[in-house]
């Protein structure tokens, strides 16, 4: 079975395991063979020759040795976690260790001297998001194991986290870097590390820090029952809609829409329109409510229950997904109050009063491709 089918067949289990034993028999062990591991390749807990009983040991003997430390589905991960398996490794002269609990998953390089298995922490995927925990699983997989592979992916992830950690405060080496090169090699004396910062999350935004796991199964949106759990719809024509956001709980729309759009994320409501025909590639305008239409993206993922860490309301927003394609223009809002747009609009074509208009703002709202373009700018 492909690591794919594999991963739609876990995400479609409607009970979560109950412990350890059956994270691994359910989740974990059928990954690692989706992987392309025998059953005999996945050794449970065998001596690691410095003491320790590593809860596995792939490819047990050979130079491509590595451990996998495992963990119940409901426990919260933390990087103290692959302590033993990083000994284990470091001990016997290997290099690669995986912490997971069946949604977590996390690879460590022993090899790096470090303080603390954190620093030694060169990749990161999460079952919720698909095509990262492919890819991951795609980068431990026997092959890529014993063709050397995984060390260009570990490469690769570690540089990628690095600059994710620099981008999410002003105040690190990376931002203070650029920001003295903008000012002393490109021209641009004004430069301050809050600009640079907020201009670097906003062009490629990183995911948030890491958050407790659910506990509970992978659930899909539902019709309202709670209980009947739903796919998103398969992939048709994009959807185009306009939201409306507003100063909440101590925070403004700016900073609203910078916490979540500038780190890849948006959250929905239970009750918000449209909400259970979204997928990946239907797209977002975002009404600054009294203002204007002041920001765009296009939804990267599906929806799935869950917060990122920066909702200060999850109870009333419990939907979250990925969004790519940010684009902000806070300083130049769309005014849909102005009557020369409003006349452009498809959507009041044939109103009997088209000097209403706050019907179209006061929810999320369809919108055509055609007033999409209008409402963001570029038409």
């Amino acid at each position: 079975m492909s690591i794919q089918s594999e991963l739609e067949k876990i995400r479609a289990y409607t009970v979560s395991p109950s412990n350890e034993a059956e994270t691994c028999h359910w989740v974990i062990v059928p990954l690692l063979e989706a992987c392309g591991y025998a059953r005999h390749e996945i050794n449970s807990q065998n001596p690691d020759g410095a003491g320790r009983y590593p809860d596995f040991t792939i490819l047990t003997g050979t130079e491509h040795q590595w451990f996998l430390e495992a963990k119940a589905w409901s426990v919260r991960l933390s990087d103290d976690h692959a302590h033993q398996a990083i000994f284990s490794a470091y001990s016997t002269g290997k290099k690669w260790v995986v912490l997971s609990n069946g949604q977590d998953w996390r690879l460590y390089d022993a090899s790096i001297h470090a303080p603390s298995p954190e620093h030694r922490l060169v990749a990161r995927a999460h079952i919720r998001d698909e095509g990262a925990l492919e890819r991951f699983l795609a980068g431990i997989s026997k092959e890529s194991v014993a063709s050397g592979q995984i060390t260009s992916f570990a490469a690769d992830g570690r540089v990628r986290q690095v600059i994710h950690e620099q981008l999410r405060t002003k105040d690190t080496p990376l931002i203070q870097g650029i920001t003295e090169i903008l000012r002393r090699d490109l021209g641009v004396p004004s430069a301050t590390e809050s600009a640079v910062h907020a201009a670097l999350n906003i062009t490629h935004p990183v995911p948030p820090p890491p958050k407790p796991e659910p506990t509970g199964p992978i659930l899909r949106p539902t019709d309202g029952d709670g209980d009947k759990k739903r796919p998103v719809p398969p992939s048709g024509d994009r959807i185009h809609l306009l939201t409306p956001v507003k100063d909440e709980n101590g925070e403004t729309v700016e900073e609203i829409l910078n916490n979540l759009l500038g780190n890849g994320w948006y959250v929905f409501g239970e009750r918000t329109p449209y909400r259970k025909s979204l997928k990946p590639g239907d797209k977002l305008a975002f009404y600054h409510s009294g203002v204007g239409v002041v920001a765009e993206a296009e939804i990267a993922s599906e929806l799935t229950l869950g917060n990122p860490p920066f909702v200060k309301n999850p109870a009333r927003y419990p939907w979250q997904f990925r969004v790519s394609n940010v684009r902000m223009f806070m300083d130049r809002p769309i005014v849909v109050s102005d009557p020369a747009l409003r006349s452009r609009l498809e959507a009041f074509k044939g109103k009997s009063n088209p000097s209403s208009w706050s019907w179209l703002v006061q929810g999320t709202s369809k919108v055509s491709e055609h007033d999409f373009e209008i409402l963001v700018g570029r038409a």
